[in-house]
């Protein structure tokens, strides 16, 4: 491809920031599409504690077409680094880096408030990835760095399922489109399905389908993806 196509191939920001620490993830909250929630992580390779080593923080940012990005909060972590965040409603979960899962509310016009954090897995074990249910309002799936996925009744504050498809890292995980499926995809290469009903698999890819990591999955009508 010539230099000249790849130019004209770009396409400009209307706006950009830099945050004090890497950003990770991003949403725009779902009832108010002007605020914009940031997860960072930010790597200590000298540090001799797990409290130490990942940390991160939640950055909240208003848009608007005349202003841009105005940066209106920042709230430090206190379970690690943030790896990834989905909001349902005015809810935000947010997966961490010491095996926790952040619980948050987006209250009016601008301010995150902490709500709880369910410390459900080791804290050698980094929270990767994070999905709501479609068809439960507080339940929610995840996907673990030991190749673990697990589901989270949020109202209860405990596991309704838990299993290690992958052998490498699991990096995402998204329902089937009806709620009775869950699907993850993992450095090992592998797309796996999950029978929630049933708790057992019922669709492995060849690693040689993918060639590399899977690290997005979208489902669709019919029970596809």
């Amino acid at each position: 491809m010539s230099t000249s196509l790849e130019t004209s191939s770009l396409i400009p920001s209307t706006t950009a920031t830099y945050t004090q620490t890497p950003p990770a993830c991003l949403q725009f909250s779902p009832l108010n599409p002007n605020l914009l929630v940031i997860g960072t992580y930010l790597l200590n390779e000298t540090a001799t504690t797990l409290e130490t080593k990942k940390t991160g923080t939640l950055e909240l940012y208003r848009h608007s077409p005349t202003d841009g990005l105005t940066h209106l909060q920042s709230l430090p972590i206190a379970f690690g680094a943030v790896l990834d965040l989905k909001f349902r409603k005015d809810v935000l979960v947010v997966a961490l880096s010491r095996g926790a899962i952040g619980v948050y509310k987006l209250e009016g016009e601008g301010r995150i408030e902490h709500v709880e954090t369910l410390q459900l897995f080791s804290e050698e074990v980094l929270v990767l990835s994070l999905n709501f249910s479609p068809t439960e309002e507080k339940v929610v799936a995840c996907t673990l760095s030991d190749g673990g996925v697990a589901v989270v009744d949020l109202e209860v504050r405990r596991l309704k399922d838990s299993y290690t498809p992958h052998t490498l890292e699991a990096w995402t995980c998204e329902f089937s489109t009806d709620g009775r499926r869950l699907y993850s995809g993992g450095d090992d290469s592998l797309f796996i399905g999950w029978d929630l009903g049933a708790g057992m698999e019922v669709v492995r890819s060849r690693r040689s389908a993918h060639r590399a990591g899977v690290t997005a999955i979208l489902a669709v009508e019919g029970g596809r993806c």
